[in-house]
């Protein structure tokens, strides 16, 4: 038993570093990207005359910023004639009647027409409402934007010029956060997304390797939908799934980090679990999908080789959690652990730590984000403080990414929004019933918590020390896991 267990913790402290290394990579070239010779993505020149345009915005059950959200869209500054807007509503509770007012006292004040489509049921989730809005328009671009996002008014000048190369089919901005600074949740997942906004889309992009339409934020020239076969419900994230099969054929993807886009943080902890889960899940859904496509391409093996890290970037939380849970029961079995095991495992994290610490520093230091402190204590800490909550995730997003790979397929999980900036508070009409009973996975935490804690108490009794900075690691991380799920019905009740 514990030569398996030896053998699973070793493998897979070797996959977490090997995930560290991917990082790091797109940290170095993300940096070579932005030194003194950097030159902002830009256009290669101006249509002489505007393309016509389609804003889709597709939502479900946003009752709190559906009339935010409708606003935005229609103050974007586009010639009326080339421009569509259309609400994807496959809402089941009130969202539609208020978004129907919204809409009316739009149109008397002079705004644009907004489209209004509702389906009988979600067949196909956001994927298929994307899909049905597509065959009532047949406009060159669409530009998607998400209930939690708020389109500039110039995001469609902006976006435009760069489909002047015809070979463009998607450019994509950077996101924004208006609530970063709401709570330590908030200030922790910005943390994280400004990290993919910044190294891990910039870092691809530099090697020229596949990026990604992240669902919302971005432009899509028409042509390049149809040509990669249009939306897919198979897969959790359709908009990663799209991407690849478009690349594939051919068409170029811009990450283009001088726009942005400013979007609403999700703010409470199961929230963020689904939000993460439905991402991890769905990566890995779109790796079991599109990886042999991937390496029977003629794609370069460079393009491949980083594909495949791309897509199956979200599962080292599998590894990560049977890491975690060899070295408990290590500790909890009778007899020596190896010196080879110890001394490979432990070399094998801190060197991803390492790793992980260098690529949010690049982050930090080289992204466009003039609002942040670069201080390398701000730095170092806020990244072990990320590590450490993140780590508390790999349970749930562990067997998110066993679901993906086994080919498991679950429902959409919509992330709920409360509208709500760094300086807001929840409303009483705001509390989210979702959140009253506690989810089936928050009492497995409870029991790995139980098992780190054990893992400590026979560690610290034996005298046998190999393990307890690992197991005191995932102690702490299962530990604020269970206290920020707690935590959130306890927020619900106090507004």
């Amino acid at each position: 038993m514990s030569d398996v267990l030896s053998f699973l913790a070793v493998f897979c402290a070797f996959c977490v570093l090997l995930f560290a290394v991917s990082q790091a990579l797109l940290a170095v070239l993300y940096r070579k990207s932005k030194t003194k010779t950097f030159v902002a993505t830009k256009p290669i020149g101006v249509f002489s005359d505007l393309p016509s345009v389609l804003v889709q915005l597709p939502i479900y059950n946003e009752r709190h910023v559906i009339e935010r959200l409708l606003w935005a869209a229609a103050a974007i500054d586009y010639p009326r004639k080339l421009l569509t807007i259309q609400l994807l509503d496959d809402s089941t509770d009130d969202t539609g009647t208020i978004a129907r007012e919204a809409m009316k006292i739009i149109t008397q004040s002079g705004g644009p027409k907004i489209e209004h489509i509702s389906r009988p049921n979600r067949q196909g989730y956001k994927a298929g409402a994307l899909a049905n809005g597509l065959q009532h328009d047949k406009s060159e671009f669409v530009a998607i934007f998400d209930a939690d996002f708020l389109p500039r008014p110039n995001v469609l000048r902006d976006l435009v010029p760069y489909f002047k190369n015809p070979k463009v089919g998607l450019v994509q901005t950077r996101w924004e956060h208006i609530n970063r600074d709401y709570s330590l949740l908030t200030r922790i997942m910005a943390f994280a997304i400004d990290n993919h906004f910044s190294v891990e889309q910039g870092g691809r992009q530099n090697l020229n390797c596949f990026v990604n339409f992240n669902g919302t934020a971005g432009m899509w020239r028409r042509e390049a939908i149809d040509d990669a076969g249009g939306w897919s419900d198979d897969c959790l994230t359709e908009d990663l799934d799209l991407s690849f099969r478009a690349q594939l054929k051919g068409w170029e993807f811009l990450f283009v980090e001088q726009l942005s886009t400013p979007s609403e943080l999700p703010i409470t902890m199961q929230a963020i679990r689904d939000q993460q889960t439905r991402w991890t899940k769905g990566a890995a859904e779109t790796g079991r999908k599109n990886l042999n496509r991937l390496w029977t391409s003629a794609e370069s093996l460079q393009r491949k080789v980083i594909g495949s890290f791309h897509m199956f970037n979200s599962s080292v939380f599998l590894p990560l959690l049977v890491l975690g849970i060899s070295c408990a029961l290590l500790t909890l079995l009778p007899g020596t652990i190896s010196e080879f095991v110890n001394l490979s495992i432990h070399l094998s994290l801190v060197t991803a730590m390492i790793l992980i610490i260098f690529t949010y520093w690049v982050s930090r230091r080289y992204g466009d984000f003039d609002w942040l402190n670069t201080s390398t204590p701000e730095i170092l800490s806020t990244t072990f403080l990320f590590i450490l909550f993140i780590t508390g995730f790999s349970l749930s997003n562990g067997w998110a990414a066993a679901q993906g790979l086994s080919g498991k397929q679950t429902a959409f999980a919509r992330t709920p929004k409360f509208n709500v900036d760094s300086n807001g508070k929840l409303k009483a009409s705001q509390r989210n019933p979702v959140f009253k009973n506690l989810p089936t996975q928050f009492y497995f935490e409870c029991l790995i918590l139980v098992l780190f804690g054990l893992s400590l108490f026979v560690s610290f009794w034996r005298g046998n020390f190999a393990f307890i900075d690992i197991s005191a690691f995932f102690f702490a991380s299962y530990f604020l896991t269970v206290f920020f799920t707690l935590e959130d019905r306890n927020v619900l009740k106090a507004f």
